[in-house]
């Protein structure tokens, strides 16, 4: 798919490069957002299919560059 001879992306092929976000505030948000899965129940349910893996997958992939 194309537009005007530039190639568009769906939503779930874009991807977001975060830079220049201090590491203190990664590690902070990563111990959030563990916690938070770890104790949240129904997050599929209350924010759709797909959220708590995409969290995961955040999360992982935040974490892997903390190591």
């Amino acid at each position: 798919m194309s537009s005007g001879g530039v190639a568009v992306r769906s939503d779930s092929l874009k991807m977001i490069n975060l830079y220049e976000i201090p590491v203190g505030d990664v590690k902070r948000i990563v111990d959030v957002l563990q916690n938070d899965l770890k104790e949240y129940e129904q997050l599929d349910a209350d924010f759709g299919p797909g959220t708590e893996e995409a969290l995961k997958k955040f999360v992982e992939e935040l974490s892997r560059h903390l190591e």
